[in-house]
């Protein structure tokens, strides 16, 4: 990985299409101190809050006590594996539609396979490269917050039906009521 001058300065000239998701929490899973403070330096300079742990067990335990917005996983931890932290989070109904993405140089295409099979949302390639870690942030936390908009959508329609179904069963039954009324009015029953 670069030096932490080096990715400030290589931020600092990116393009400036690339919106900074200011606010979104970032979790950094990694058991290497140095590359926790590599990647914190970057992200925080690009507005993103960050969170660190050095385990797996850690992460989980964090992940708990505050939902991240995404998390930046190391595949070889010294405690667990990527995956084993990833299955942990995924069978959390809390967690389970965090973007997971995990960091590693691939020993063998199925591992990247693997990744996507037990619900890692992408997979960044070491060495990690500047541009492309912020590209796939942004787009993981993109299509995040699009689906959280659209399940919100979702809800509203189902509220929305719901309302007219009660709207429509009050008015057969007004309907009904005003029907029988007529007749009795029409016998002269009043």
């Amino acid at each position: 990985m670069r030096s932490v001058a080096n990715l400030t300065n290589t931020c600092s000239n990116m393009n400036e299409n690339l919106v900074s998701a200011t606010g979104s929490t970032l979790l950094i899973i990694d058991d290497r101190p140095h590359n926790l403070l590599l990647l914190s330096t970057l992200l925080i300079k690009q507005g993103y809050q960050v969170r660190k742990a050095l385990s797996g067990a850690a992460a989980i335990r964090t992940v708990a006590a505050q939902m991240p917005d995404l998390i930046l996983l190391n595949m070889h931890l010294r405690d667990m594996s990527g995956y084993q932290v990833c299955g942990a989070l995924k069978t959390n109904p809390e967690a389970c539609s965090i973007p997971i993405i995990f960091m590693d140089v691939p020993n063998q295409f199925h591992e990247v396979v693997k990744v996507f099979s037990i619900g890692g949302a992408d997979y960044i390639t070491k060495p990690l490269k500047v541009e492309e870690i912020l590209v796939r942030i942004y787009h993981q936390l993109t299509i995040k917050k699009l689906q959280t908009q659209l399940e919100e959508k979702d809800a509203k329609l189902k509220q929305e039906i719901l309302a007219r179904k009660r709207a429509e069963y009050s008015l057969k039954k007004l309907n009904r009521y005003c029907s029988g009324s007529e007749v009795i009015l029409k016998r002269g029953q009043v």
